[in-house]
């Protein structure tokens, strides 16, 4: 994103937060400026707040070391507008506390995301989802990559946010597959789900639906791929809790764990479909990188999916949260010749290159700041 406001003739900074000492350095056109993180002083200022918000503080360092790198940008007359998440509090604290006006994407919506990835509230969550519902109401303007997550927030803050999908620029190119293939062992003929081992991605009804499945579709494999998260109990593993359900297919369900992204696109275009059973999303990268190598994807209704894919044309919707109807997905896909497969891969390519467009969605968030500075 800030290599296309470059090279369209925007000076653009990159700020990123650093261990290190505060430095600026020029990469491909772009100045990338590193800040120091502003502890709370005095120490008992961070111990009070510590213990009002019932966790750690590294949010505020992190706003706070932002906001000062923004006012510093500012006063050198090299910061017109901020684009910035709404997550950590980093927009609340640029909008709030003074500076140029801020244009802030929605990330996700905090409460939703924990209750179906099974963590329990905290004190120290809810501050943080107050501080991320600040950040939307106080910005000069506020966007969405996806309607439903747009539409959680309309109806909490009463504001409308606009749907600006995220840009499809060029990914790396993917290892070859006969590369991967190797170094992870992987089988011939595989489905991939790759979204983490995480309630809110439907990993645990992605588990159950394959109990099934697996014993209809005896020359069909399914490899997993990424971060582990909290079984439906609270407590244990994901990863460990769908291993051990799933224990009797044995080598069949591959389960991996982090792979960098040149490996990661290696094995999205080696699998025959993706499966992406969320039952809450924002445009997840799984959907348009899965479009982009011409996967066929199978996605929920009411999670995001439903706005890119068209059933049955481009990829496959099924319900949230329905054991039944994943199964019926996953046995749709698996049922499709190796043309078929490529015929609606091909479609989903088409549309995502389309719908994600790199100059078509930039000028739609150029025209947001734009709007911001004359507002």
């Amino acid at each position: 994103m800030a290599r296309w406001f470059s090279t369209h003739g925007h000076r653009v900074v990159v700020l990123c937060k650093s261990a290190q000492a505060s430095e600026m350095r020029v990469e491909d056109g772009v100045e990338v400026c590193t800040f120091w993180l502003r502890k709370i002083r005095p120490a008992f200022l961070q111990n009070a707040l510590y213990r009002r918000m019932g966790g750690g503080t590294d949010w505020i360092e992190l706003s706070l070391g932002a906001r000062a790198a923004v006012r510093k940008l500012r006063r050198e007359g090299r910061a017109d507008v901020v684009l910035a998440t709404h997550l950590e509090g980093i927009a609340w604290a640029l909008a709030r506390l003074g500076g140029p006006p801020v244009v802030t994407r929605i990330s996700g919506f905090t409460p939703v995301w924990n209750r179906k990835n099974f963590e329990k509230g905290s004190k120290s969550e809810n501050w943080r989802h107050r501080i991320e519902h600040g950040s939307v109401k106080c910005s000069a303007r506020v966007f969405s990559p996806s309607g439903v997550i747009a539409n959680m927030y309309r109806e909490e803050t009463g504001r409308e946010i606009p749907v600006i999908r995220t840009p499809m620029f060029p990914l790396a190119p993917p290892t070859p597959g006969e590369t991967v293939t190797k170094k992870y062992g992987l089988p011939d003929r595989f489905a991939l789900f790759y979204s983490g081992y995480l309630g809110m991605k439907g990993a645990h009804v992605l588990c159950r639906a394959l109990q099934e499945f697996m014993k209809r579709n005896d020359g069909l494999n399914i490899v997993m791929v990424g971060r582990d998260g909290l079984a439906p109990d609270g407590k244990t593993s994901m990863k460990d809790w769908m291993r051990s359900e799933l224990a009797g297919f044995g080598n069949r369900i591959r389960f991996l764990g982090y792979a960098g992204h040149e490996d990661l696109f290696g094995i999205v275009a080696s699998a025959r479909f993706i499966v992406a059973p969320s039952l809450i999303d924002n445009l997840p990268n799984v959907l348009m990188e899965g479009m982009y190598f011409s996967r066929v994807v199978i996605g929920t209704r009411g999670a995001s999916f439903d706005e890119i894919i068209e059933d049955g044309v481009d990829g496959i919707l099924v319900e949230r949260d329905s054991v039944d109807s994943l199964a019926d997905g996953l046995n749709r896909a698996a049922a499709m010749t190796d043309a078929e497969l490529a015929s609606m891969g091909a479609r989903a390519k088409e549309k995502a290159s389309r719908l994600f467009d790199p100059d078509t969605v930039m000028n739609q968030m150029l025209g947001l700041c734009r709007d911001a500075i004359t507002a």
